[in-house]
């Protein structure tokens, strides 16, 4: 096996094809749902989107083992939707008020990762 030098590995640690790990989509199919939503991710600027990308969203955080797409708290208003990036088992789960009333759902599936999808060219 070839040694790499100093200057061998600046160049295989920055090459294209190992940043663009950071940029993928993940196909997700809920267990009870009968279709898959893919969403398109890109961890270097911290951004997603969902379906056809109508809303590009900013991504709340991550770690090696997570990514928190969302996590928002307004009174008793909630969602959040999480990925495990160890199995990739996701969660999606809201709660609002509206009318008076209490909506809750909630949706667990899988997340499969697939070839990065470009997001939509924006006018400005």
């Amino acid at each position: 096996m070839k040694r790499l030098g100093l200057i061998g590995f600046i160049a295989a640690i920055s090459s294209p094809g190992l940043a663009a790990t950071n940029q993928f989509d993940l196909e997700c199919q809920g267990d009870t749902a009968p279709k898959p939503n893919r969403v398109r991710v890109d961890l270097d600027k911290r951004i997603y989107c969902m379906g056809e990308c109508s809303f590009i969203e900013s991504i709340f955080s991550f770690s090696p083992d997570e990514i928190l797409f969302s996590d928002k708290k307004k009174g008793l208003e909630f969602n959040y939707f999480r990925v495990d990036r160890r199995n990739g088992r996701f969660a999606i789960r809201y709660q609002s008020l509206a009318a008076g009333k209490f909506y809750s759902q909630a949706f667990e599936g899988t997340c499969l990762p697939k070839p990065f999808t470009e997001f939509p060219q924006r006018a400005f």
